[in-house]
């Protein structure tokens, strides 16, 4: 039986234990989508620019997503990968994450049309990530498997959610707005790059708190 005050504390102490590894990971992803934003054809429409970034980054989350768990799964475990084999791993889980998120975030959003059942599937899937990282799981697997697993454990994962992912988008809504991309200096002012990093930094600690339940799950079946 794990708490909520549990979780809580594990996740900042093993957030904040790997804080300059996850800075490096965030960082170099944040720099992938600047260069990417940079190089894309402008609109002269405000809302295009948007939509542009956006896609961006769902595109390169699961590069950011995969090596930062996969950071805080060796700290947990007493394992270790050199950079060449965290960025190895990104690439390979790179097309299962995307792939994953997209189809569950498709149920998630057609299910909040009538709100809880929204926040229903996003606790029953909030395992996906880390089943497919570590569980060698794909899209349709994984979306089962998580959906299995988080069913002991609802509410203990709905209260976590609703604790690490408002801090988590706040903290990367602050940082993104300082900074980042712009219409006229996505190229030309490097340190947009730096709150874009916090931004990536910040995404991070929702995962954290989530590999955190997972673990304390499997230690608990083991």
């Amino acid at each position: 039986m794990y708490k909520v005050s549990d979780v809580i504390q594990q996740t900042f102490i093993l957030y904040f234990r790997k804080i300059g590894p996850l800075a490096l990971t965030a960082l170099i992803v944040a720099v992938i989508e600047y260069i990417i934003i940079a190089l894309l054809p402008r609109g002269d429409v405000y809302a295009e620019i948007n939509i542009t970034e956006l896609i961006v980054t769902a595109l390169c989350y699961p590069l950011l997503c995969a090596p930062a768990l996969k950071i805080l799964y060796n700290e947990k475990t007493g394992s270790r990968s050199t950079a060449r084999e965290l960025a190895s791993f990104a690439l390979q889980k790179w097309i299962p994450l995307l792939v994953a998120g997209i189809m569950a975030g498709f149920i998630v959003l057609l299910a909040s049309l009538l709100i809880f059942p929204g926040i229903f599937f996003a606790v029953r899937y909030a395992f996906i990530s880390c089943v497919v990282c570590f569980e060698d799981n794909l899209s349709t697997s994984a979306r089962k498997r998580s959906y299995l697993i988080t069913k002991e454990k609802f509410k203990t994962i709905l209260f976590t959610m609703a604790l690490f992912f408002p801090l988590s988008l706040a903290l990367s809504l602050i940082f993104s707005m300082t900074g980042g991309f712009s219409a006229d200096g996505a190229a030309a002012h490097l340190f947009g790059i730096l709150p874009l990093a916090l931004s990536n930094l910040a995404e991070i600690l929702a995962e954290c708190a989530l590999l955190t339940l997972y673990l304390i799950h499997r230690e608990q079946k083991d």
